[in-house]
């Protein structure tokens, strides 16, 4: 593994300075504008402006009343219609001035642009800006009073770049944005004064950042926020004061975060809302009746506490916890219910009664339950079911008969993992709509299974992986197109299928070993960054070539011209 770490490195330093030198050439080839493209589509106009190095410059950001660009419709534009801008094979550290001779641009995209900064002066005219997309960028602040010019200003989406600081009055005189997109940035602070103007305020994405602490007061105004995406952090709590003002959340993102302990009484939504937790350190859960939708998978629950009914819950999934109440809070599920997924807490055996109250169920999820029995009808009720997965369980036998008469609409079955060793009525005509099976694990005879493949295959039936099971695979293992089966060949054969033909082949396996296991899976590897270091090199070669190649052949051209007009003087 430390050798896979240092090829990586090393590679990663290569293909560092050969960007490094091939973006500073790129960034002077591609930095003056060349073309105008105009479109529009369903009434909206568009300006593109393309950067070609190849081609003569144009000063498009000039005191001109109408505008020169390639279209169908014509050749001349009107710059004071209503508009959109953007960019093409461009790099600018910094904006040109456009809001002096575009006024009436109404959505602004200067994504991928290379912009290292954004200043106050650029939007003083911005007064009809109603969107600006200025994701996958180099920013790295938000200063003062931004956007003071563009108060008609309602989506900013600045996703992407590598923003640490953002002063505290950025966005003073922006009360109508509805929209502020600053995931995927370097944020760590944020002072309490800086969303306070943003009243009307309806989705924030804080996601991907490295904000460690929330404090009190920070999304107080926030009043109209619906959605809060405060995912892929550091937090590692919340105190209740924080969502005291949010009355109209409809979506809270919390995954991939270091909470221990959540409270989702804390949020007092006057509507339901979508509640996102998974991959935290929780170690148990409060729950309210106002929680439509929840996900709290891969923590450290074992008890989950309930205040008040679930009536609302739609969405219910604890998978990759081990919740020893998961029974109970099963029981005070209802109808609503369209996904329930319950893995990896213990259920043990199934009766007629634990899914009856859920007719609406598409999605049912029983992985890794320690199930060891199902009486018939226990999912009579399901007549809408779309997936049903039993599979990392007990079940050693399953009958398919008691299932097909409300499986209608049945398209993913996934049973691995189990010690079932008969499929012979999980068929077509029992499951007309099913499409995918996942049977791995099991202990099925080879004929057999050879069998129900081809019956599989002619009726449109795919054998695939569960990507929750990992089966151990051994070299006594037989096999039937990659599946786990007992024959009475030698153990040290693989059952290969072809087709309908069942062949038998030596199969030469290295020693299971975990070093000899690690050495292959290093080889491989490397192979593979050498391969994507090779190309990535050519692709930049050529790039480099591409644009270089020109600028010899206009020096030469130039030089023979010089040539010329020396001979033409002293004639």
């Amino acid at each position: 593994m430390d050798h896979i770490i240092h090829s990586l490195k090393t590679i990663s330093i290569v293909l560092v300075f050969l960007l490094g030198m091939g973006g500073s050439v790129l960034s002077e080839k591609y930095e003056k504008t060349s073309k105008c493209i105009y479109t529009t589509v369903e009434g909206v106009e568009t300006f593109e402006f393309v950067c070609d190095p190849n081609k003569a410059f144009r000063d498009y950001f000039k005191d001109f009343s109408a505008i020169a660009c390639e279209s169908e419709y014509g050749y001349l534009f009107y710059k004071e219609r209503r508009h959109q801008i953007q960019f093409r094979n461009c790099y600018r550290k910094e904006l040109p001035i456009i809001f002096t001779w575009y006024k009436a641009c109404r959505l602004l995209n200067v994504s991928s642009l290379g912009l290292e900064s954004l200043r106050s002066k650029d939007f003083e005219q911005a007064t009809n800006l109603l969107t600006l997309i200025a994701s996958h960028n180099q920013l790295i602040d938000i200063p003062s009073s931004l956007f003071y010019g563009a108060k008609k200003l309602s989506v900013v989406d600045m996703s992407y770049n590598s923003i640490s600081q953002i002063d505290p009055l950025a966005f003073n005189s922006n009360s109508k944005m509805t929209l502020l997109n600053l995931s995927h940035n370097l944020i760590v602070e944020i002072d309490n004064r800086t969303f306070t103007p943003l009243t009307g305020l309806e989705v924030l994405d804080l996601s991907w950042n490295r904000v460690a602490n929330i404090s009190t007061g920070l999304f107080d105004e926030l009043v109209q926020l619906g959605e809060l995406k405060l995912g892929n952090n550091r937090l590692k709590q919340l105190e209740c004061s924080v969502f005291t003002y949010l009355t109209n959340l409809k979506m809270l993102d919390l995954n991939q975060n270091q909470l221990t302990v959540f409270d989702a009484n804390c949020v007092q939504s006057a509507t339901s809302f979508v509640l996102l937790i998974e991959e935290n350190e929780l170690g148990s859960l409060s729950l309210t009746g106002n929680v439509s939708e929840i996900n709290v998978s891969a923590n450290k629950i074992s008890k989950i506490n309930i205040d008040g009914d679930l009536d609302n819950m739609t969405v219910f999934n604890t998978s990759k916890n081990n919740i020893e109440n998961i029974v109970d809070v099963i029981k005070l599920l209802n109808s609503s219910l369209r996904i329930l997924d319950v893995s990896d807490s213990k259920i043990g055996k199934l009766n007629i009664t634990t899914f009856e109250k859920f007719d609406n169920l598409e999605r049912l999820s029983l992985r890794n339950t320690k199930l060891s029995n199902i009486q018939y009808g226990t999912f009579h009720h399901q007549q809408k079911l779309r997936l049903l997965d039993l599979s990392g369980n007990d079940l050693k036998k399953i009958n398919f008969e008691m299932l097909h008469w409300n499986s209608a609409n049945l398209e993913e079955f996934h049973l691995d993992g189990n010690n079932l060793d008969d499929l012979s009525n999980l068929t077509s005509a029992m499951y007309p709509s099913l499409q995918y099976v996942s049977i791995d694990g099991n202990k099925f005879d080879c004929d057999d299974l050879s069998g129900i493949q081809r019956h599989w295959k002619r009726d449109g039936i795919s054998v695939v992986v569960n990507p929750y099971i990992i089966s151990e695979v051994r070299t006594t293992d037989t096999h039937v197109n990659g599946i786990t089966c007992y024959h009475n060949l030698e153990a040290s054969k693989f059952l290969i299928v072809d087709d309908d033909n069942v062949e038998s082949a030596e199969i030469v396996l290295p020693a299971t070993s975990t070093n000899n296991f690690e050495a292959i899976s290093m080889g491989k590897v490397e192979s593979l960054l050498i391969c994507i270091f090779l190309v990535l090199v050519c692709l930049l070669a050529i790039s480099v070539i591409k644009n270089v190649v020109p600028i010899f052949q206009r020096n030469i051209e130039v030089r023979d011209e010089r040539s010329t007009l020396e001979e033409m003087s002293l004639i």
